[in-house]
């Protein structure tokens, strides 16, 4: 069937070079087919007056859309083009100290109590009241409102009440308390806004006196055994139990007042365990790890959580507590044990050129950082074994003499076509020296702490995570330190390892 004169005509008309676009209208009925291409000429005919020259239908679908999102903007600014505004200044700035207005924080009810109470009639019969006073309670304003007819008079807060205080200002202090702001960054924040401030007796006064330390403390202890309960729901926990990781951290870098111990999952990542102690309670920070450590770790194992080992960076007093008293596996950090490798190898692997074969031998120049790689790949595949872990350090001498046999099956010295990156070693003095130095190594002498291959990154990571809310060049007092700590607690417990919010990609042309 052939298609009607006018849409013959439209797509005759709308050939041309270049790309094209071609639409498909579905129709009910034929008449509402010719009542449409009655319209589409019509309308072409009066754009194509207009603009005093002919309109193809491009052109034309491109007025129409034109139109259409005028239509739209004009829909959203609806809000401030369809009413006018109450009184002649509103919304308007009109530069004469305006900026110096105090501002306040009103509750939508409040607000919706003050529009209310403004219409409702008075006892005298009249609606004709004048705001004669204000007084500004930290963030909500207190004003008092006067009949012009028979001098009544009535008061408004924005705010409702929680207790004896202010629901708003009670409620600020618990934000600006969450989101990590110090005292001072608010109290700046409020009067540069003229937002109005509460004092910091006030403060003292929530945090204490109307529990909100409790509260959060409270808070914090649900948070971790949540943790601990996620712990025991993993298939794992039967069998094998649970390791954690401890760090010590001090509040500054010498003679520190507060020192906390957290008590990080090894499999979770979460929290399920911190103590703080201060000066008072503890008089040498240096020995503070240790007292920590001996409340800790009790405490979580108290909540019945079966710990089988314990991961720290290498604290000898440390260690002997866990292994001597609680009769746990102890692991130290991977990368504390490797992080003085390559500076070992120094005095081995560089020297004057008089002294090159005596002290230090060339061959072994270029593997400072190699056996630090060595030691790492050791530690991971020896099977939590201290005798492979040292016989695979061992090795590592031989791999570099070009005997592979003793490597393991996935090393790619095992794969055929293999060709060394490195110098071989044949001076027989050097294979002494190299050997000499891997068995002083840390992981070689301590080798049952580090055949496990644990490491403190997401303990390093939490205490990375504290300094937003416990920055160490600010004191804090003990028990805004333990308040802050809590906080600091359940925000990780609720983010860590959280689905990715966004997802950036590199690629390299």
């Amino acid at each position: 069937m052939s298609a009607p004169d006018g849409v013959g005509s439209l797509k005759k008309r709308a050939r041309r070079e270049g790309f094209r676009y071609q639409m498909e209208l579905n129709f009910g009925q034929k008449e509402d087919k010719d009542h449409f291409l009655a319209r589409l000429d019509r309308v072409k005919g009066s754009l194509a007056t207009k603009r005093r020259r002919p309109v193809d239908n491009m052109e034309l679908l491109s007025h129409l859309l034109d139109l259409a999102e005028k239509e739209e903007s004009e829909v959203q600014s609806q809000d401030t083009s369809s009413s006018s505004a109450m009184l002649n200044t509103s919304g308007i700035y009109a530069g004469d100290g305006d900026e110096e207005q105090p501002l306040f924080v009103c509750e939508v009810s409040a607000f919706e109590d003050l529009v209310l109470g403004m219409t409702r009639w008075c006892t005298c019969g009249m609606v004709n009241r004048k705001m004669i006073s204000y007084r500004q309670s930290g963030h909500v304003i207190r004003a008092e409102f006067q009949c012009q007819s028979c001098n009544r008079k009535e008061w408004w807060a924005s705010s409702s009440l929680l207790g004896s205080r202010y629901l708003i200002n009670q409620k600020l202090i618990h934000a600006f308390t969450c989101a990590g702001m110090l005292p001072s960054q608010y109290y700046h924040f409020c009067r540069l806004a003229s937002l109005g401030t509460v004092g910091k007796r006030y403060t003292d006064s929530v945090y204490n006196s109307k529990g909100y330390v409790a509260a959060i403390e409270s808070c914090a202890e649900a948070s971790m055994t949540k943790a601990i309960d996620e712990i025991k729901a993993t298939s794992e926990y039967e069998t094998d139990g649970e390791w954690v990781i401890t760090d010590a951290r001090h509040d500054s870098t010498a003679n520190a007042y507060h020192t906390t111990v957290p008590c990080l999952s090894g499999s979770i990542h979460k929290i399920v365990g911190c103590v703080t102690l201060s000066r008072k309670e503890h008089t040498c920070a240096q020995t503070r790890e240790l007292a920590c450590t001996k409340e800790v770790l009790p405490l979580v194992m108290s909540k019945g959580l079966n710990v089988t080992e314990v991961a720290h960076d290498n604290s000898p007093s440390v260690t002997s507590y866990i292994v001597e008293e609680l009769q746990l596996k102890n692991s130290y950090d991977t990368w504390h044990g490797t992080k003085n490798v390559a500076k070992a190898m120094t005095s081995i692997a560089t020297g004057t050129k008089k002294r090159a074969g005596i002290t230090w031998y060339p061959e072994l120049s270029d593997k400072r950082k190699s056996t630090k790689t060595h030691l790492y790949y050791s530690m991971k595949n020896c099977n939590k074994s201290p005798e492979n872990l040292r016989d695979s350090i061992t090795n590592i001498v031989d791999h570099y003499r070009g005997k592979h046999s003793n490597c393991n099956q996935s090393s790619s010295c095992r794969r055929p076509g293999y060709a060394p990156s490195k110098k071989l070693i044949t001076d027989p003095n050097a294979v002494e020296a190299y050997t000499r130095k891997l068995k002083q190594t840390l992981i070689y002498v301590n080798a049952e702490s580090y055949c496990s291959c644990q490491d403190t990154f997401w303990v390093e990571s939490f205490n990375h995570h504290l300094l937003t809310y416990l920055p160490k060049r600010i004191h804090f007092g003990t028990t805004t330190f333990r308040m802050r700590m809590n906080i600091a607690v359940m925000d990780w417990n609720e983010n860590v390892e959280r689905p990715h919010t966004s997802e950036r990609y590199i690629f390299d042309i």
